[in-house]
């Protein structure tokens, strides 16, 4: 950031540019927030902390107009039940869903103090600055030591200075903010209640990460993948369908797809024909189908069951553009797109006529 170093310098703080590199895949959003002024205390100074405590509200609407958000731990320490949220981005994790919950809720117990050195140690900061505050941006982290002297002092509080600085520096710069990436594509065709619980999921997700308690995870986790060096979060899961037809992901503690018997047939039919269906040809799939749904539905009247596969191999009716859609919606409430796009019916380009499950193409041509 240009003149932190000087503004460190004018006010007596202890100044290091801390080496950080940023994962990749979901396990990014464990990392340190970008945009994000993080205060940390392992002294525990009772006068600092509260003057926080006590004009928190204040700092709080201030560092709207920095670009950045500001993270203090003792007003926002609240892991009570996230861990749903973090299954849904890392569907991995559900392999370790009590071990985590247990882990998040002994962490939202200890002191602060104690929290403050996991998170410093997390992030790999083993220098000697024992208060102050770590600064994200420009994927870099800028850490100022502060002290009771220079953080009252004589011209304002450093948080006030502070707080000055940035904004001058937002007005300056044009920082980009943190944001989620376009997610048009990704609900097309998606129905009401599926995009209301992706709204719902994102909105927690930025919440979370705006508080800083995604920090808190990031210890635990790296903690619990030591224990279980087998687990890759990053990985996929393969598709099992049992005897009953149940489809579910083995690798994500045997999560269970559920669909509709006619939607669940459609896709039992693309799962039987791995390197995908050209739907221009899918009447020469009808009595396949046929005998797939035949023996999933509770339907006894064979008419209506042919009926219902005549609509859907008639590519003209559309009734299996709904039905993929469905299987969309279906994995689209489990797990994020980035997961879900492997198991989804979809063309390699948008409007291709050839479809198929990606994951079982990428097996087949292997």
């Amino acid at each position: 950031m240009k003149d932190l170093g000087k503004f460190a310098t004018a006010f007596g703080l202890q100044y290091e540019i801390l080496e950080y590199s940023y994962t990749t895949g979901h396990m990014n959003m464990f990392a340190f927030p970008k945009n994000a002024c993080f205060f940390f205390d392992l002294d525990e100074t009772i006068s600092t902390v509260e003057y926080l405590e006590h004009n928190y509200d204040n700092i709080i609407e201030a560092f709207k107009f920095t670009n950045k958000s500001f993270i203090f731990l003792p007003k926002e320490v609240n892991l009570s039940n996230p861990v749903e949220t973090y299954e849904y981005y890392l569907p991995r994790l559900s392999s370790l869903h009590e071990a985590l919950d247990i882990g998040l809720k002994r962490t939202a117990s200890l002191p602060c103090k104690e929290l403050y050195g996991r998170i410093l140690k997390s992030i790999g900061y083993k220098g000697l600055s024992r208060t102050g505050f770590i600064i994200s941006s420009n994927h870099n982290l800028y850490v100022l030591g502060v002290d009771h002297i220079n953080f009252f002092h004589k011209d304002g509080t450093i948080v006030e200075n502070l707080i000055m600085y940035l904004r001058n520096q937002a007005v300056a710069e044009s920082h980009a903010r943190d944001a989620f990436g376009s997610i048009n594509y990704i609900l097309e065709n998606v129905d009401q209640e599926t995009k209301d619980k992706i709204n719902q999921i994102e909105t927690q997700l930025k919440q979370l990460k705006k508080s800083g308690q995604l920090l808190l995870v990031l210890p635990v986790l790296q903690e619990l993948l030591s224990e279980h060096t087998e687990i890759n979060l990053n990985t996929v899961s393969q598709i099992h369908i049992d005897s009953n037809y149940s489809i579910t992901l083995p690798s994500f503690n045997n999560l269970e797809v559920k669909m509709s018997h006619l939607t669940k047939s459609v896709y039992i039919l693309f799962y039987s024909n791995p390197k995908g269906i050209d739907l221009n040809d899918l009447k020469r799939f009808k009595n396949i189908l046929f005998e797939i749904y035949l023996k999933i539905s509770p339907l006894s009247d064979l008419d209506k069951i042919n009926k219902s596969v005549e609509d859907i191999v008639n590519v003209e009716t559309k009734a299996i553009y709904t039905h993929i859609s469905r299987v969309k919606s279906a994995f689209l409430k489990l797990m994020d797109y980035e997961f879900a796009k492997h198991y989804i019916i979809d063309g390699e380009s948008h409007g291709s006529s050839f479809k198929g499950i990606s994951i079982l193409q990428k097996d087949s041509d292997s």
